[in-house]
């Protein structure tokens, strides 16, 4: 199986991977529990998520020129990946969509770009890309492209981030659990929380087993 922007997260910074306004206004809380997962989600605007952590495990097989572009991703030749990615998206293809837009939310290749990493990711959820929507939910929650105007960014952060978690993602299904724990976009509720959580441990995300060793 292929490997979404297969790069270390060293090099997957951001330039403008800071807190925006949104991302800064905390969740109400109401517990000290709830408290900690509200600062996760403030610390969620300066941290890097490796795209591969939100691949999905039952992703349909690649095409020849999606594997192409990922192979030349890997070798860091972009106008060659993106040449492959235009190719295979151009054919429907979601998963392309998803890598175009990760290469413009991390700026690999192409122009660091929201309004068009966010256009791509939401191109390829409409078709059902489980990892898209994860990325879409994530855009939301943090407040980048079109969100930083969205009044209801943080309810539709829940929404993509559930999509995605009811398909199998364990990295949504993650945050989908600290949203429910935090009372961000979704009414609190321990209850649902800890089951997404639990659900992302037991497909082996590393956060959510040690969130769930901890209690």
């Amino acid at each position: 199986m292929f490997r979404m922007l297969c790069l270390p997260p060293c090099l997957l910074q951001r330039r403008s991977d800071t807190p925006t306004p949104a991302a800064r206004t905390p969740p109400r809380v109401v517990s000290p529990g709830a408290m900690a997962i509200g600062l996760f989600v403030l610390f969620l605007g300066t941290m890097t998520v490796h795209p591969a952590a939100a691949q999905d495990p039952v992703r349909p097989a690649a095409s020849p020129a999606l594997r192409s572009a990922m192979a030349a991703i890997q070798a860091e030749q972009y106008p060659q990946a993106i040449a492959s990615l235009h190719r295979a998206a151009g054919a429907g293809e979601a998963a392309a969509m998803t890598e175009l837009g990760l290469l413009h939310y991390f700026g690999k290749g192409l122009a660091e770009d929201d309004d068009e990493a966010y256009r791509w990711f939401e191109k390829a959820a409409r078709l059902e890309d489980p990892p898209a929507m994860f990325w879409l939910g994530r855009m939301n929650l943090l407040g980048h492209g079109p969100a930083r105007k969205n009044p209801d960014a943080d309810r539709d952060a829940a929404r993509w981030l559930f999509e995605s978690a009811r398909r199998g993602q364990a990295e949504a299904q993650y945050y989908l659990g600290l949203l429910f724990m935090a009372g961000t976009g979704v009414m609190r509720d321990e209850t649902e929380a800890l089951k997404w959580i639990a659900r992302a441990a037991g497909a082996g995300h590393a956060p959510a087993k040690a969130f769930m060793a901890g209690r």
